[in-house]
């Protein structure tokens, strides 16, 4: 089968980032798939092969830096190049798109209506309902154009992919078809040579690793690493990532004094397994705006796969998956105290840290980047 994989930020583990679409591209071409990947970059359009899936970049600037108005710009431009190119492409059997941003779920239609290929959507966050909850979207008109087009992206998908149960009835509210559930990828494989944790200090050590942008509202880590330093406590905090709100924060860490607060730069795939070796927890987090609990935070499942306690300030499904498998502390983040006296508890018993860590790699089995991929190929046929 010729797939045409439509997704303008696809990453290698040599970027780092989201991987998701990288590993179900590779599952794809060693079924025996003809892959081609249309996405964007910063640097010059050009065209390479990687690992058997052709890969054409196109130049649209996009950072996690810009202003809204600026995003929409370049989902915009991807929009507006992608659909050119994918013109060349010849025999298309499957168009398969990954949203976010919503426009590449547009295209997806688009594209699949013109080449007469099925179109299977897959859906990373909640779009427009995302931003609107958030108030950045915030123009009746705008709010009821991208509701219709929302709707019209999951009538038209022959498959919506969506990444949590938590999604499930939103997406089917919205008229779609069929729906399967595939969350993101725990690569046990990759993080399965990860030493112990080591370090000079006895701290325990909580990491971040990630976007550093306004969904993500890292005040809240702030909070509890303001709190655990008033009160002495031998806890120890690194943000490692980059984005809008990375200046703010800085400055933020330097307003508060924040001496057990580090932050570190952007890393791909294996310096981010280096600084997770040093670490004892992965932190997960998100701006307390409820459509914002429905997603499938990438890091949640890097962390299960190192082994390491995750802490989240998220509720819904993903609270319930921690919770009930016994892998971490689920807090809420308006009350940094709570986290304070759960991770007390927690660190008053070493053999319960143990085993958190157990029930972690346990747990990220469940979700193999094999298994996975493998629902992904089921469907194709």
């Amino acid at each position: 089968m010729k797939i045409l994989f439509l997704h303008q930020y696809f990453k290698t583990p040599r970027e780092g980032g989201g991987i998701r679409s990288y590993h179900i591209a590779k599952a794809m071409v060693s079924a025996g798939h003809h892959v081609t990947i249309i996405t964007s970059n910063n640097e010059k359009a050009r065209s390479v092969l990687i690992e058997g899936i052709e890969v054409v970049y196109l130049r649209v600037p996009y950072g996690n830096h810009f202003s809204f108005l600026k995003r929409l710009w370049a989902f915009w431009a991807f929009y507006r190049k992608a659909l050119t190119r994918s013109q060349s492409c010849s025999e298309v059997d499957l168009v398969y798109a990954i949203s976010t941003p919503l426009s590449v779920g547009w295209l997806g239609k688009k594209v699949s209506h013109r080449k007469k290929a099925l179109f299977f959507f897959e859906v990373g966050d909640l779009w427009p309902e995302v931003p609107i909850q958030m108030g950045i979207i915030k123009n009746s008109v705008l709010k009821k154009w991208l509701y219709h087009i929302e709707q019209q992206v999951y009538r038209s998908a022959d498959l919506v992919v969506a990444l949590s149960s938590g999604m499930v009835d939103y997406i089917q509210k919205n008229g779609a078809r069929k729906v399967v559930v595939v969350p993101n990828m725990a690569d046990v494989s990759f993080f399965s040579d990860m030493k112990e944790r080591t370090g000079t200090s006895g701290a325990f050590k909580v990491g971040y690793f990630g976007t550093i942008g306004l969904a993500n509202h890292l005040q809240y880590l702030l909070d509890i690493a303001e709190l655990s330093q008033e009160e002495g406590l031998d806890l120890a905090y690194i943000i490692v990532g980059d984005g809008a709100q990375k200046q703010a924060i800085r400055k933020e860490v330097a307003l508060r004094k924040l001496e057990n607060t580090t932050l570190l730069p952007w890393q791909d795939m294996e310096g981010v397994k280096r600084l997770m070796e040093q670490c004892d927890a992965v932190y997960i987090s998100f701006q307390n705006v409820p459509i914002l609990h429905s997603g499938s935070p990438n890091k949640l499942f890097d962390g299960l796969a190192a082994g390491k306690i995750i802490v989240s300030n998220l509720g819904g499904w993903s609270k319930a998956v921690i919770e009930d498998n016994e892998v971490g502390i689920c807090y809420d983040p308006t009350h940094p105290r709570d986290f304070i006296t759960k991770v007390q508890l927690l660190l008053s018993d070493k053999s319960r840290v143990s085993q958190l860590k157990v029930n972690a790699l346990r747990l990220a089995s469940s979700f193999d980047k094999v298994r996975l991929t493998q629902k992904v190929l089921d469907e194709i046929g």
